[in-house]
C-alpha cells in the first residue's frame, strides 16, 4: 500500500523541515534504560505475519542465506498474528537446523491487526534496529548488511525504507503503473533521500527499518489505524506509526541499496481490490491530516479540507463522468476522493466506539493484561490438556446410581495453564 498521495487530498503538512546541518539526534523521552535493557543484537528482522505457512518458506530461505552479516549480531522474529494455519509449524521446522548465529524466533501476538504484531514484535526484539519484513516479501542477500550500513552512516535518521520492486504473478498493466505505489512499489531511483515532511510521502512498512528507541519512545502502543481487514474500511496504520517518529524529530530517508521484491498475485490487480484498497485510504486521511497539522492550526483545518475534498469530488465527477463509466484508475481516483469527504465522520464514529469500548474495559477490567497474559503463555507453551471424570450432581443421577456401573463412563476434557512452578491452575 502506497503512502504517497499523487492527488494532494492530504493536507500540506506543517511540520518545519529539519535543517539539514543539524545533526543533533533526537532523544527518546520515556524509561530510556528500560528501553535499552533488552538491546544486545545490532538487528532484528521483525515478521508479522498471518496465515503465512505458504508465503513464510521463499523469505526464510533468503533471510538464512544473507551475505555479509559475519560482523552482525542479529535475529529474526516470526510474530504470528493469531494464525489458523501452520504457521507454527512451519517456524520450528526451520528452526531445527537455523544458523545459531542469527537465532530465529517465534512470537505469538493475540490480538489481531498488522499494528499490534508489529508493536508485539518490536517489544520482543532484541536488536537497536528493527528491520521489518512482510511474509510476501523477498529481500536481496544483502539486504540486513545494507540496513546496519545505513544506520550507521545516518545517525539522524530514525526510520529508513526500501527500494521495493513488484514481483507480479502476471505483468503489470500499463494503465495501473501510475498506481503502483498503492501496492508498496517504491522506486525512487539509485541514489539515498530524505523524506521531506513538506511533501507528504514516505515509506511503507515493508521494508522499513527503524530505531527501537524511537518507536518505543513515541510510537503510541495502540495506534488509531489498526485494522484487521479492509472490512474495517482503515488503512495507512504504518503511515501513522512513522508519522509519529518523524514528528519527533527524527529523519526518514529512502535507502535504495535496501532491495526487496513484493510478491504481488493477480488478485490484487483486480478493479474489486484497488478500488475496496482506495477507499480504506481515503476514509484514513483525515486522521493522518491532523497528525501533520499543529494543534493551533487544526479548528482552521478541518473546514478547509472538508470543502476542498468537496470540491475536488465535483471536479472529478464533472470531468469524468458517472462511475460506471470510469475505467480502473479512475475509479480508483474517486473512490478516494468520495471517502476523503466521508472520512471525518467515518473516524469520529470510530473514536465513539473506541472510547466505549475503552469504558467497557475498565468497567471488567484490564483486557490488555489479559491478553498479554494470554500471549505469554501460548509462547511458552504452558497451556496443558486435562481429563477428568464427570460427577453426576442432579437428581436425576442419584435416580440412576443403581445402574450407574453398567453406564459408559463420562469424561471431559480442559484445557488449563500452568503456573511458572508447573502448577495447574
Amino acid at each position: 500500500m502506497s503512502i504517497s498521495d499523487p492527488l494532494s487530498t492530504r493536507a500540506a503538512t506543517l511540520i518545519a523541515p529539519i535543517s539539514k546541518q543539524r545533526m543533533a539526534i533526537p532523544s527518546a523521552i520515556g524509561n530510556q534504560s528500560s528501553v535499552n535493557a533488552l538491546v544486545s543484537l545490532d538487528v532484528t528482522v521483525a515478521i508479522p505475519t498471518y496465515n503465512g505457512a505458504q508465503r513464510l518458506p521463499a523469505l526464510l530461505d533468503q533471510l538464512r542465506s544473507q551475505q555479509q552479516v559475519d560482523h552482525l549480531k542479529w535475529e529474526v522474529i516470526v510474530c504470528d498474528n493469531n494464525s489458523t494455519d501452520d504457521t507454527l509449524e512451519v517456524v520450528k521446522s526451520y528452526q531445527a537446523d537455523w544458523p545459531s548465529q542469527s537465532p530465529l524466533r517465534y512470537h505469538f501476538g493475540a490480538r489481531q491487526g498488522a499494528a499490534f504484531a508489529r508493536q508485539h514484535a518490536v517489544e520482543c526484539a532484541k536488536g537497536e534496529l528493527i528491520a521489518f519484513l512482510d511474509d510476501d516479501n523477498i529481500p536481496a542477500d544483502n539486504w540486513v548488511a545494507e540496513a546496519y550500513k545505513f544506520a550507521q552512516q545516518h545517525p539522524e535518521a530514525g526510520g529508513f525504507g526500501s527500494q521495493i520492486h513488484g514481483q507480479f504473478e502476471s505483468e503489470l498493466p500499463d494503465e495501473l503503473k501510475n498506481i503502483k505505489t498503492f501496492l508498496a512499489i517504491i522506486e525512487r531511483g539509485d541514489k539515498p533521500e530524505r523524506y521531506e515532511p513538506a511533501k507528504k510521502m514516505l515509506p511503507p512498512a515493508a521494508g522499513l527499518v527503524v530505531r527501537r528507541s524511537a518507536w518505543l519512545a513515541h510510537v503510541p502502543p495502540k495506534l488509531f489505524l489498526n485494522n484487521t481487514s479492509k472490512s474495517a474500511g482503515l488503512a495507512s496504520e504504518d503511515l501513522e506509526a512513522l508519522l509519529h517518529i518523524q514528528k519527533a524529530g527524527w529523519d526518514v530517508w529512502y535507502n535504495p541499496n535496501m532491495v526487496v521484491h513484493h510478491d504481488i498475485p493477480d488478485g490484487r490487480l483486480t478493479k474489486e481490490y484497488l478500488v475496496s484498497l482506495f477507499r480504506c485510504v481515503g476514509l484514513s486521511c483525515f486522521h493522518i491530516r491532523m497528525l501533520r497539522s499543529k494543534k493551533w492550526d487544526k479548528p482552521f483545518a478541518v473546514p478547509a479540507h472538508i470543502a476542498n475534498d468537496i470540491r475536488k469530488l465535483a471536479l472529478h465527477r464533472i470531468r469524468y463522468g458517472a462511475r460506471q463509466q470510469l475505467n480502473t484508475v479512475d475509479s480508483c481516483h474517486r473512490e478516494l476522493l468520495l471517502n476523503a469527504v466521508k472520512s471525518p465522520l467515518f473516524l469520529l464514529n470510530k473514536a465513539r466506539k473506541d472510547n466505549s469500548q475503552a469504558r467497557e474495559d475498565e468497567r471488567y477490567g484490564d483486557r490488555d493484561a489479559y491478553i498479554k497474559q494470554l500471549t505469554a503463555a501460548l509462547e511458552g507453551d504452558r497451556f496443558v490438556l486435562y481429563q477428568q471424570s464427570v460427577v453426576q450432581l442432579s437428581k436425576q443421577a442419584e435416580a440412576i446410581d443403581s445402574i450407574a456401573d453398567s453406564l459408559p463412563s463420562q469424561k471431559e476434557l480442559l484445557l488449563r495453564l500452568r503456573s511458572d512452578e508447573n502448577q495447574a491452575l
